[in-house]
C-alpha cells in the first residue's frame, strides 16, 4: 500500500559519466560490481561510495541476495562518514541509507532498522535547506518509517507525525511532479491506519480524499502506479461504507472502478487484480447490471495476462490470481438471467493455456482455400510459438551457472516476444479477410451448439459460492438448457472434496501400490469404513443434488435405456475433483441406482476442447496404428509394481490374438529416449508405471521411466500427428491443482493438449492387482468394437473412438466381480475418460 518516493539513484548524465570514467562503459551491469567497489575503496570519496552503494542496491533489487543489500548499507554508511557536514549531497546520502535500512526491515522485521531510518531521515531534513529539490522526498520517507514504527509502538503520535510530514511534502510539490501522487497516496494510507486505530470517521474521509487526489493526479500525468493508487482508494471507500452505510460511497466506488479498469496504464495482470475484480465486486453490492460489463472487462484482461510472449509455466504462475474469475463471472450472468452469456464466459475464461495450445494445432483448411500463403505463414509462427512456450522453466541455478545462461535466456525471451507480436499481426491480417472476422475469437453459444458432435450431450456445471447451475448442451438444439442446482452449494461440494481426499490419503491410495501394500492397508481401510462410508455419502449426494435432476431434465429418470447415452461432463470449482461418473445410490443389499445405468460419461476440460477434437479427422496410417506399452515395475525410489508387468502381458495377449500391432518397453528398455521414439511411431500409448504430478510446475509432471522422468514439457515438444489414444495407468494422472481448478492442470489434459484425442487416466491411485484386469477388459472391448477391420498387412487397426465405452465396460465388469463395498468401489472409480 505504501509507495516509496524516489528509488536510490543518480542523475543519468552523472551516472553514465562516472561509469564510463572507471569502466569504459556506460552500462553498470556490464561490469562486475565488486570491481567498482574496489575502485571506490581506493579513491576514499563520499560521492563514489554513494554511487557504488546505488549500484549494489540495484543489484540487490535484481538478485534479492542479502549480501548485496549488506554491501549497499556498508557503502552508504561510508558515504555518510566521508561527507563533510556542509556537503550539499549529505542529506541525500542519509536518506538513501535510511531507505536501505527500511528495505532490510521489510525483510527481517528488525525494528532497530526503522529506529535508525527515522533518526537518519530527521537529520537529513534538518540539514536540507528549504529549497532543496528532494526535501519532499525526505519528508515522505520519514513518514513511511514512522508508519512502520507505529506497527510496533501503537503510539498515535507516530501516525500524527507521519501525517504532518506527508502533508508538508505535498504542499512543497507541484501538481505536474509525478511524485505528488505518491505523496498523496501515502498520506491516504496514514489516515486509513489512524482510522483503523481510532475509528474516527473524519480520518477515513480524509483518507478517501487523499486517495482520490492521488488517482486524479495519476490519471492526468500517466503515473505507472495508478492501479495501486486506485486499490488504496477502493479499500478506503470500502472501510468508509462499512462504518457509514452510505450507498453513495459504493456508487462512487463503482464509477471509479469502471473508469480506471479500462485504463491502459500498468501491466494487465496488475490492473486485473486491483481494478476490474474490485469493479465487479462493488457493482454486485449495488445490484447493478453494470456487473456484467465489469466481468466482461475482467475476462478480456485475463487473456492479456497469459500472453503468448510468456512461457507456459509463466502463464500458469500468472493464472494463480485469476483462475476462478470465469466461474464468478458465470455466476453473475446466471444471477442476471443470462445463461447463454455464462456459457460463453466459462469457455472464454477457463483452460486458457490449453486453449492457446489447441488453437496452435487447429486445422486451417478454410484459410488455406482463401489464402494458402497466409495460412502457411500463420501455421509456421504458431508452431514456433508453441515450441518456444512449451520449454520448461530452468531449475534454480548457482550464480556461476546462471551467468553462463543469462544471455541465452534473454535471447529466448526476445524470440517469444517477437513471435507473439508477429502472431498478433498475422491474426489481424486474417481477421480482415471477408468471412474470417471471428477467426480464433471466443466462440458464441450459438457456434458452440452448432459445432457439437452428432448426438452429443454436454453438461457444464458451474459451482460458485453464490450459486450452482448446470447448462445442458444437446446436439441439434439451438441453445443450451439451464438448470439451477439449489441443493449443490459450494461449501458442501468443497467439504466432500476435502473429506474424500482425506479418506484417500488415510487409506494410502495416493500412489499405485503392490498387492502386499494393499494387504497392509486393508486393516486401515476396514477400520476407517466403520466410522461411516464417506465414499457412498459423496456419491449419493452427487446423485441426489446433481445427476438425478439433470437426468430428469433429459427425460432419463425412468427405466434405464437399453442403449446408454453418451454424456460429456465439464465441471468447475471443487466439483472438478469429485467422481461424478460414479454418482449414485449404492444399497447395502446390492441394489443401486447410478449414472452408469443411464450413460457413458467422459470428462472434458472445456466444450471447445471437445469440438476441436471432433473437427480433426481421424486419419491414422496403417504404419502408425497400434499400441506401445511402457512398463516400469521397479522404479528406483518408488514402491514396486509387479502388476505392471502382468498388465502389459495381458494386453499383449489380447492384441496378439487380434493381430494388432504393438511394442513393449519394459524395465531397462523403458528409457526416456526410447519412450519418445515409440510415441512418435505408434498412434496409441499405454503407461503402466509411477507418475508424478507437479502442481507448482505443470510441465514437469511426468511418468517415471527407467532412466528418469518423461515430463509433459518434453511430450508437448513432439509433433504427434498420429496421436489417438493414451491410457495412463499411473497414479493421479487426472488430479488437478486446487489453486488452478479452472485450468485442468493434470497429465490427462496435458496429453489432450499434446494431440491425443482420447485419454484414460486416474483421479487417484489404482490397485496394482486390479489394474491388469481393467486393462484387459478395456482392450478386449475396444478391439471387439473396432470397425476398421484388417489393414493391408493383415494387421487390425486400433483407434480410441470407442475408448469411453470400453472403459465403461471394464469398470462395470470389475464392479460385478468386487461388489459395491467401499473397497470394491475404490478399485474402479479412479478410472476416468477424457476427450472423444
Amino acid at each position: 500500500e505504501l509507495c516509496l518516493g524516489h528509488s536510490c539513484s543518480l542523475p543519468p548524465i552523472r551516472q553514465k559519466h562516472y561509469q564510463k570514467k572507471i569502466t569504459g562503459s556506460e552500462n553498470v551491469y556490464q561490469q562486475p560490481c565488486d570491481h567498482l567497489i574496489t575502485f571506490a575503496l581506493e579513491m576514499q570519496d563520499a560521492c563514489r561510495f554513494h554511487e557504488l552503494g546505488v549500484s549494489a542496491l540495484h543489484r540487490f533489487q535484481t538478485t534479492r541476495a542479502l549480501d548485496d543489500l549488506s554491501e549497499a548499507l556498508s557503502l552508504f554508511r561510508q558515504a555518510v562518514n566521508e561527507a563533510a557536514n556542509d556537503c550539499f549531497d549529505l542529506p541525500m546520502y542519509l536518506v538513501d541509507l535510511a531507505k536501505t535500512l527500511t528495505s532490510r526491515y521489510e525483510l527481517s522485521g528488525d525494528v532497530n532498522d526503522i529506529f535508525q531510518a527515522i533518526s537518519l531521515g530527521r537529520r537529513a531534513i534538518d540539514l536540507a535547506p528549504n529549497d532543496h529539490p528532494s526535501l519532499p522526498d525526505f519528508l515522505t520517507n520519514v513518514g513511511i518509517s514512522l508508519m512502520h514504527q507505529f506497527k510496533h509502538t501503537e503510539n498515535l503520535a507516530d501516525i500524527s507525525d507521519a501525517i504532518s510530514l506527508q502533508q508538508k511534502a505535498i504542499n512543497l510539490t507541484a501538481d505536474e511532479n509525478k511524485d505528488k501522487a505518491i505523496y498523496q497516496t501515502n498520506l491516504g494510507v496514514s489516515f486509513t491506519r489512524r482510522f483503523e486505530y481510532t475509528k474516527q470517521l473524519n480520518d477515513i474521509s480524509d483518507a478517501v480524499n487523499a486517495h482520490q487526489e492521488a488517482s486524479r493526479l495519476g490519471a492526468v500525468y500517466g503515473h505507472p502506479d495508478l492501479p495501486q493508487f486506485q486499490s488504496n482508494l477502493w479499500q478506503a471507500l470500502e472501510l468508509c461504507f462499512e462504518h457509514s452505510q452510505e450507498l453513495a460511497l459504493i456508487q462512487k466506488a463503482t464509477t471509479s472502478f469502471r473508469r480506471f479498469s479500462t485504463s491502459q496504464l500498468g501491466s494487465p495482470s496488475k490492473e486485473l487484480r486491483l481494478n476490474a475484480r474490485k469493479w465487479a465486486e462493488y457493482a454486485k453490492k449495488v445490484d447493478s447490471l453494470e456487473i456484467l460489463q465489469a466481468w466482461s472487462n475482467v475476462l478480456q484482461l485475463s487473456a492479456q495476462v497469459v500472453g503468448l510472449e510468456h512461457t507456459i509455466q509463466q502463464r500458469y504462475t500468472f493464472l494463480l490470481d485469476i483462475s476462478e474469475f470465469s466461474v464468478s463471472a458465470a455466476a453473475a450472468a446466471f444471477d442476471q438471467g443470462r445463461p447463454y452469456l455464462a456459457l460463453e464466459w466459462l469457455e472464454e475464461g477457463r483452460c486458457l493455456v490449453w486453449g492457446q495450445l489447441n488453437r496452435f494445432r487447429s486445422p486451417l483448411d478454410a484459410l488455406r482455400m482463401s489464402n494458402p500463403a497466409l495460412a502457411e505463414e500463420f501455421m509456421k509462427v504458431s508452431k514456433a510459438l508453441e515450441s518456444a512456450g512449451s520449454r520448461p522453466e530452468p531449475d534454480v541455478l548457482s550464480k556461476e551457472v546462471k551467468k553462463i545462461h543469462d544471455t541465452s535466456l534473454e535471447d529466448e525471451v526476445d524470440v517469444r516476444i517477437n513471435l507473439a507480436k508477429e502472431w498478433d499481426k498475422l491474426l489481424e491480417r486474417i481477421r480482415n479477410i471477408p468471412g474470417f472476422g471471428n477467426f480464433f475469437r471466443p466462440a458464441t453459444y450459438s457456434t458452440l451448439m452448432k459445432d457439437l458432435p452428432p448426438s452429443a450431450i454436454v453438461i457444464v456445471v458451474n459451482v460458485h459460492q453464490d450459486r450452482s447451475d448446470a447448462l445442458i448442451l444437446i446436439s441439434g438444439l439451438k441453445a443450451p438448457l439451464h438448470l439451477p442446482l439449489p441443493d449443490l452449494p459450494y461449501d458442501k461440494v468443497d467439504n466432500h472434496r476435502r473429506a474424500l481426499q482425506s479418506f484417500i490419503r488415510h487409506i494410502g491410495l495416493r500412489a499405485r501400490g503392490s498387492e502386499l501394500e494393499r494387504r497392509e492397508r486393508g486393516m486401515r481401510l476396514e477400520t476407517y469404513i466403520k466410522t461411516g462410508s464417506i465414499t457412498k455419502e459423496v456419491l449419493g449426494h452427487l446423485w441426489n443434488a446433481l445427476v438425478h435432476p439433470i437426468l430428469n431434465k433429459l427425460g432419463l429418470s425412468g427405466e434405464p435405456p437399453s442403449e446408454k447415452v453418451r454424456i460429456w461432463w465439464c465441471s468447475t470449482g471443487p466439483l472438478a475433483f469429485l467422481p461424478v461418473h460414479a454418482a449414485g445410490l449404492y444399497g447395502e443389499d446390492g441394489s443401486s441406482l447410478t449414472i452408469s445405468d443411464y450413460a457413458v460419461l467422459s470428462y472434458i476440460p472445456s466444450v471447445s476442447a471437445l469440438i476441436d477434437r471432433a473437427k480433426r479427422p481421424l486419419d491414422i496410417d496403417i504404419s502408425s496404428s497400434g499400441l506401445v506399452m511402457i512398463s516400469q515395475p521397479d522404479t528406483p525410489g518408488q514402491s514396486p509394481l509387479p502388476g505392471a508387468t502382468r498388465e502389459i502381458q495381458r494386453i499383449g495377449h489380447v492384441l496378439e490374438a487380434s493381430s494388432v500391432r504393438y511394442s513393449t518397453l519394459d524395465r531397462s528398455a523403458a528409457t526416456v529416449e526410447e519412450g519418445i521414439k515409440q510415441m512418435n511411431a505408434y498412434s496409441c500409448i499405454h503407461f503402466a508405471c509411477h507418475a508424478r504430478q507437479d502442481t507448482a510446475e505443470p510441465l514437469k509432471s511426468a511418468f517415471n521411466l527407467y532412466d528418469g522422468p518423461l515430463d509433459l514439457g518434453t511430450i508437448m515438444q513432439q509433433n504427434l500427428a498420429q496421436a489417438d489414444l493414451a491410457f495412463l495407468a499411473a497414479c493421479q494422472t487426472s488430479t488437478g491443482d486446487e489453486k488452478l481448478s479452472e485450468e485442468a492442470v493434470h497429465l490427462a489434459a496435458g496429453m489432450l493438449a499434446a494431440g491425443y484425442r482420447s485419454v484414460v487416466a486416474t483421479m487417484w491411485s489404482i490397485s496394482d492387482s486390479v489394474a491388469p484386469k481393467i486393462a484387459e477388459y478395456f482392450y478386449s472391448y475396444l478391439i471387439t468394437c473396432e470397425k476398421g477391420g484388417l489393414g493391408g498387412g493383415h494387421e487390425r487397426m486400433l483407434n480410441g473412438e470407442n475408448a469411453a465405452c470400453a472403459l465403461h465396460y471394464a469398470a462395470q465388469q470389475t464392479r460385478k466381480e468386487l461388489g459395491d463395498t467401499d473397497e470394491g468401489l475404490l478399485a474402479w472409480i479412479p478410472y476416468v475418460h477424457f476427450g472423444l
